[in-house]
């Protein structure tokens, strides 16, 4: 075997372990530029429901700005802003994005779904139960997009960043329609507590 050979193996087996510990986590090696196009469709539409008196339940003088946001996909917590008061939960319900396996550019269109629901300290959830005092809020939080990455970018940097925006554009959704809202969700909600694990 050559010594041209032999450094043509080397260096090729090199890529591939760099690759192989780039795309485990292992080594963080990314430098890149990405831009990401989308669309969005909210709706947002409330529920009425009668405030029983609870112990720790938030009276008057507490507003929507006052409610925790908490978005969730499966059992991973991706966004959490604590206030005083229990945490309107979004729950990420379908997230998919195209291939984003290329080296050096990839391209690739995206899609998630989200569903908001107060969450009580208790653990209920008032989209599964009716025993629960305080506010209902209905919505449908839809974003579709294309994220164009240029330059060294593994596959799991390039979801997260396309999971990052789409938080980022849940959140800041969700916060413009507690501020813009005529309907104050806040009466009614338990205060925060930690939850107990």
């Amino acid at each position: 075997m050559t010594t041209l050979s032999k450094t043509i193996y080397i260096t090729f087996g090199l890529i591939i372990l760099l690759t192989v510990l780039r795309e485990t986590g292992i080594v963080d090696l990314n430098y890149y530029n990405a831009k990401v196009n989308y669309s969005g469709n909210i709706e947002w539409a409330n529920g009425s429901r009668t405030a029983n008196s609870v112990d720790s339940t938030a009276g008057p003088g507490y507003s929507n700005a006052d409610i925790s946001i908490i978005i969730v996909q499966e059992k991973d917590t991706l966004y959490k802003e604590i206030h005083k008061l229990a945490p309107l939960v979004l729950t990420i319900e379908t997230f998919q994005t195209g291939s984003l396996w290329t080296p050096l550019y990839k391209s690739a269109s995206f899609s998630a779904s989200a569903i908001p629901g107060f969450e009580y300290s208790s653990g209920l959830d008032v989209k599964e139960t009716t025993k629960v005092p305080g506010p209902l809020i209905y919505g449908n939080l839809k974003i579709t997009g294309n994220v164009k990455i240029t330059g060294l970018c593994s596959h799991r940097q390039a979801v997260q960043i396309v999971k990052d925006f789409v938080v980022k554009h849940f959140a800041e959704s969700t916060k413009k329609h507690l501020s813009t809202t005529k309907g104050n969700y806040a009466n009614g909600l338990p205060l925060y507590k930690t939850p107990i694990n």
